[in-house]
């Protein structure tokens, strides 16, 4: 009778351990599927770059809108970065590019002397949200909701 059951417990532990063997197999092979497909897409991207940088001045008819729309979100990039780099108070590196105070007169990264910046001048420099958004995409600036005067009670 323990026989019975001790072969029983074995059998079970045997389908256990394959399924749970199982399951970790197709969890590694996911991993890799999916390892598989980022270094693809980055292959891909790597590529496209590639593309775009060769054909700047000779741009193939098939390729000007997507041309179009890169040279357009790098440009908002850099109003974007320019944007943060006030709101942190710093600005790039001539040298480097790494982001130094602008109260500093030397990077802290390369040590290039590039002088405190002037109040005014950081401010300038930096093109307003408004500017940064042009055309028919622009969002689109609500007038402040008027405050209507309360309305009195009728007297009874």
């Amino acid at each position: 009778m323990f026989e019975n059951w001790s072969k029983k417990l074995t059998d079970l532990g045997t389908v256990a351990a394959s399924r749970t063997k199982n399951i970790g197999d197709r969890v590694s092979l996911t991993a890799k599927i999916e390892a598989s497909k980022r270094e693809l897409t980055g292959i891909y991207a790597q590529l496209g770059q590639q593309v775009y940088q060769n054909n700047q001045e000779d741009i193939p008819a098939e390729y000007v809108e997507l041309f179009e729309k890169i040279a357009k979100l790098e440009q908002t990039l850099e109003d974007y970065q320019a944007q943060r780099q006030v709101l942190r108070n710093v600005r790039p590196c001539p040298d480097c590019g790494a982001d130094v105070p602008n109260e500093a007169e030397f990077c802290s990264k390369c040590g290039c002397h590039i002088g405190a910046v002037k109040e005014e001048a950081a401010e300038e420099a930096v093109p307003a949200a408004d500017d940064i958004f042009e055309g028919e995409d622009a969002p689109v600036k609500e007038a402040p909701a008027e405050e209507a005067p309360a309305e009195e009670a009728p007297a009874e």
